[in-house]
Formats: C-alpha cells, structure tokens, sequence
C-alpha cells in the first residue's frame, strides 16, 4: 500500500487500517490453502543431452533415467547426471560446471529437480 499520495497527512493511511487488511488477507489465504489442492509441477529430462564435465563416477546395469537420477540423489558429491540409453550406464557428475552436449541416446538431469515420469 502506498503510504502517501502527496506530501499533506490527508492522503497518509492509517497503520492500524492496513494491518487490519493485512490479517483479512491472511485469513483469506489461509482458508484458500485448504480448499485447492496442492499443485506439483514437474520438470522433463535432458533428452539427448550428456553432461560432459565434472565426471564422478559411472554405474552400469541401470535400466532407466529415473534410476539414474535416484542414485545420484544418495551421493552427496553428485549435482547432475548422464543416462546412456543403449549402453543402460548412468554417469554420475560433481561440480557447477554443467557444460552440455548434444548426444542421441543420452538423457540427463539435475539432481534436487522433480522429474516428470
């Protein structure tokens, strides 16, 4: 709320009046909270892109892009990662630097992000 429109105390709102706004506000937000469910929003992979810096470590025998990013949520040194689509290998990644590369058979994702399945 603007304190004043010019310089006279005529246009000055009342402090007590904008907290009496500022609680039916908050009531109203709090009773909306209940009502609408909650709305989860996800994110889709990296498709045919591979990080390429940073390499950490790789695993084989992992069947899919979502396993891939799993296990790099139980690694605390991995930020991102690499899923190769033929070869079932997950490259696990470390550090800022997230340079990406155009790779067919490669997905990729970062690792505190919420996946669409």
């Amino acid at each position: 709320a603007r304190a004043y429109d010019s310089l006279t105390t005529e246009d000055c709102y009342k402090r007590e009046a904008i907290m009496a706004y500022l609680n039916t506000v908050e009531k109203m937000l709090n009773q909306s909270s209940h009502q609408c469910p909650e709305v989860r929003a996800c994110v889709p992979y990296k498709e045919h892109i591979e990080f390429t810096a940073g390499g950490l470590r790789s695993v084989s025998r992992i069947q899919t892009a979502s396993s891939c990013h799993s296990l790099c949520q139980t690694i605390p040194a991995c930020t991102r990662w690499s899923w190769n689509i033929a070869r079932e290998r997950c490259y696990l990644k470390t550090g800022e630097h997230a340079e990406e590369q155009q790779r067919d058979n490669f997905i990729s994702g970062l690792k505190n992000v919420e996946y669409c399945s």
